[in-house]
């Protein structure tokens, strides 16, 4: 049963209440005491808060004149696609080898996720990231959950990502040797993914694909692939420079296009949107049991936030005494 938690912030609320406004909040949670931010504030919650933190978003909008920068091992939770942060997101935790995760999760990201230094134990899950997704530190033990990522871009500093029920709209610039951004040496795993187009003049190397679906959209120019790209199509395991594909089907009829909402790709097949029942029609399951790709396996892809997430942020004021409250609704499951 869904229960609701009133946080009351601020100043005692006046008896009659001539002014209200709902807004974008965060909401700082630091040994059960709670601190609300506007939505201008994000990076002072960010900056307040220590390790084993919880900062809580609300639906709307945080912005901010630069990246949101992310420098320690805390939890950031927020309400769903309806959660944004408008811009990019910096991961710069100094000390890798701290012990705990840092978890990101039911937020729509505008702009890009970059991880710049050395890092071990980051979760993203339930998260639209519309820029792209990439490594510039070494990253260690990443979990990629159900999630949509505009660009994924693997790097030699990707050393151990698993990528879950994502819809991944391209897999881009996968090796660029003159950058130094081999993807050889990697550990990446995509289990249930979509998977729009691989799109390089490079091989990719190391790299696992298990029961996902990508369509074809290569261009003449992006056919230097080592077979196991091509394996893809086939459906069937096969193992070649590091590489293992194991139940993942393509087909010449399946097609991956733009819509408005932001970009978000539309998988077809025969013009027809895709669906679990239609793969499994189809012939395309995996090895668990159930259709390939994102809609598929234990955890379908999904956007709705787990936990505990902010519904509601009200700001009442009273112009004559200037008192002023905030009330944070917050549902729990």
């Amino acid at each position: 049963m869904k229960k609701i938690l009133l946080f009351l912030l601020g100043l005692t609320i006046a008896s009659v209440q001539t002014y209200a406004d709902t807004r974008a909040q965060a909401l700082l949670l630091h040994n059960g005491q709670g601190k609300s931010f506007d939505a201008d504030q994000l990076q002072q919650a960010v900056n307040e808060a220590v390790a084993s933190d919880t900062i809580y978003l609300s639906e709307g909008t945080f912005d901010s004149n630069e990246a949101l920068s992310i420098g320690k091992k805390i939890t950031i939770l927020g309400a769903g696609d309806a959660c944004r942060i408008r811009g990019n997101v910096n991961i710069v935790v100094e000390d890798a080898t701290v012990i705990g995760s840092l978890t990101i999760s039911g937020i729509h990201i505008t702009g890009d996720l970059f991880v710049e230094k050395d890092f071990r134990g980051l979760i993203i899950s339930k998260c639209w990231i519309g820029g792209q997704f990439y490594a510039l530190g070494n990253l260690y033990d990443a979990r990629l959950d159900r999630c949509y990522i505009n660009h994924f871009r693997p790097s030699k500093y990707t050393k151990s990502v698993l990528c879950f029920s994502c819809i991944i709209y391209e897999i881009w610039d996968v090796l660029s040797a003159g950058t130094g951004t081999s993807s050889k040496g990697t550990e990446i795993t995509f289990m249930n993914c979509n998977i729009g187009k691989i799109d390089s003049s490079y091989s990719m190397q190391d790299v696992t694909f298990i029961n996902c679906i990508s369509m074809y959209s290569f261009t003449s120019s992006y056919l230097k692939f080592n077979t196991h790209i091509y394996s893809l199509y086939a459906g069937t395991p096969t193992s070649n420079n590091g590489d293992v594909v194991q139940n993942c089907y393509g087909d010449s009829k399946l097609t991956v296009t733009r819509t408005n909402n932001d970009n978000f790709p539309l998988f077809n097949l025969n013009n027809i949107a895709i669906t679990p029942e239609l793969l499994i029609e189809k012939g395309y399951v995996g090895n668990d049991g159930t259709a390939v790709g994102a809609y598929g396996g234990a955890t379908p892809y999904s956007l709705t936030p787990d936990g505990i997430s902010i519904k509601e942020s009200v700001l009442r004021v009273d112009p004559e005494t200037r008192k002023l409250n905030v009330t944070l609704k917050v549902a729990t499951e």
